[in-house]
C-alpha cells in the first residue's frame, strides 16, 4: 500500500513540475505580456 501513496506523490510531483515549467517557459518566450496568449 505504501508503495501506491508513493507512486502517486511522485506523480503530482512530476505534474506540478511540468507546469511550472511550462509556465517559465511561456514567460520567457512572451516578456512584457505574460499568459497574453491564455487570456484571450
Amino acid at each position: 500500500m505504501a508503495g501506491f501513496f508513493v507512486r502517486r506523490l511522485a506523480q503530482g510531483a512530476l505534474v506540478a513540475f511540468g507546469v511550472v515549467t511550462v509556465t517559465f517557459v511561456l514567460l520567457q518566450i512572451a516578456p512584457g505580456q505574460p499568459l497574453a496568449g491564455l487570456a484571450e
